[in-house]
């Protein structure tokens, strides 16, 4: 009966084996070599958490972009990061103008447009101290300013040194002294080196006006002068590959608005900040009826007078209210308000746009008193040029004896309407309002 028995033998065994080494052979790298199952899976699941944050990331990017500046636009966007991630991302802001949003697992997502405002590098020494101009770039929130960076050693933070900028082109306040010292800069960082930076403002006809640089070395100002103007920053930035073609069209509009109101003012007429070439943007009887049909909508309920002269009477409370909108003159664009009462024991306050105005009293006599916001005029951002504002007067026991609705852009609806203005009056006042357009292009 034994001999009816079977079992396995050692050739079936060593076969089955083999057979297994084989099966696993193939199998085992199906699932954990690079194209395994298990990586694919685990490449997948990165996939879908990269995808998840970066949907997250450009929601917070969107809505960011609502916010009226740059400043504001980054400080939203880090809140809604931290919203959505809490403690597990951080963000940084890039020098092309995007933001990088790193990631405590590793991953980095960058949203945001270029916008192009890196330096052009002009490194240059001032004096024989080392201090050197390491170079320079258009403000780009809408203001006439250049921005200048400055590589300053740290021996040099001392009293008795300062920088010049000179505008020799000007009859008053032609020079700024700045003493070098850390508060008076802001720090700029640009591909991992820190710079020192300060912004120089102009007004439209100063595009074209060369502003000149220099160090003072505590005894005299014999360093070499460096030298720049918008108008050459706007064209060397514009012939860049890297400009993109709304950063061109914001510079030709700006460089245009300078040279439209250098011919106004008759100012430095033989250079003119939109002479480059290509530069030049023809505003025709067409681009003026245009603007002018466009503005037709914005049209105020508050009653107000453009002249201090003017005898009418507001009503029982404010005898005259006297609105000014800064037009070419300024860097940028503000409101100069002021009113006139003979309530002589009454008290008034001016709110604008929900904001108490810090007001000036003066006594102009007869019982007649001004009051007005001359030393705390109200910035006008370029985006802001066609909303309503709401301007509201109270008296002290907070009855509003004055209340209704303004627009910065009327003072441009009203030149454009006027037939008595001259060709090239309106052709400047168009304009600025191509440059308001192409700012708005620019950060949208």
């Amino acid at each position: 009966m034994l001999k009816n028995k079977r079992g396995i033998t050692l050739i079936a065994l060593i076969i089955t084996i083999i057979v297994l080494l084989i099966l696993a052979g193939v199998t085992v790298p199906m699932l954990i070599d690079n194209n395994g199952v298990v990586n694919k899976s685990i490449t997948a699941k990165k996939s879908t958490q990269y995808a998840d944050e970066e949907e997250k990331i450009q929601e917070a990017y969107i809505i960011s972009a609502t916010q009226k500046n740059k400043d504001e636009q980054f400080a939203r966007f880090e809140k809604e990061i931290e919203n959505k991630f809490a403690s597990d991302a951080r963000v940084q802001i890039n020098e092309d103008g995007t933001y990088t949003v790193i990631m405590l697992n590793g991953n980095e997502h960058t949203v945001g447009e270029q916008i192009n405002d890196a330096p052009t590098v002009k490194e240059t020494i001032l004096s024989n101290y080392d201090v050197k101009v390491y170079g320079y770039n258009l403000d780009l929130t809408g203001r006439v300013s250049f921005n200048i960076y400055f590589q300053i050693p740290e021996e040099k933070f001392k009293d008795g040194e300062s920088i010049r900028i000179e505008n020799p082109s000007r009859e008053e306040n032609s020079v700024l002294d700045i003493d070098v010292k850390k508060e008076n800069f802001k720090i700029k960082t640009i591909e991992g080196n820190s710079y020192y930076a300060l912004r120089y403002d102009l007004i439209a006809k100063e595009m074209a006006d060369e502003i000149k640089i220099r160090a003072y070395d505590g005894e005299s100002y014999d360093s070499e002068e460096y030298s720049t103007s918008i108008k050459n920053i706007g064209e060397e930035i514009i012939d860049k590959k890297s400009c993109t073609l709304e950063l061109k069209n914001y510079i030709k509009a700006l460089l245009n608005y300078g040279g439209y109101t250098q011919e106004f003012l008759n100012y430095n007429t033989s250079n003119l900040a939109n002479s480059g070439t290509g530069i030049k943007i023809e505003i025709t009887d067409s681009d003026i009826e245009e603007f002018r049909q466009e503005l037709e909508q914005y049209e105020p309920n508050l009653v107000y007078n453009e002249l201090e002269n003017t005898e009418s009477s507001i009503n029982d409370s404010v005898e005259r209210l006297r609105i000014f909108k800064s037009v070419l003159y300024e860097n940028y664009p503000v409101f100069k308000i002021s009113f006139m009462t003979n309530k002589k024991d009454e008290t008034y306050r001016l709110f604008f746009d929900g904001k108490e105005m810090k007001m000036t009293e003066t006594v102009l006599g007869d019982g007649i008193r001004k009051t007005s916001n001359m030393d705390n005029m109200i910035e006008i951002p370029l985006e802001d040029f066609y909303k309503a504002f709401e301007l509201k007067i109270v008296n002290s026991s907070g009855e509003e004896v004055l209340t209704g609705t303004i627009y910065f852009v009327e003072t441009y609806k009203s030149i454009i309407n006027m037939a008595d203005q001259s060709k090239l009056r309106k052709q400047t006042f168009c304009s600025g309002l191509m440059l308001q357009k192409a700012y708005m292009e620019l950060i949208k």
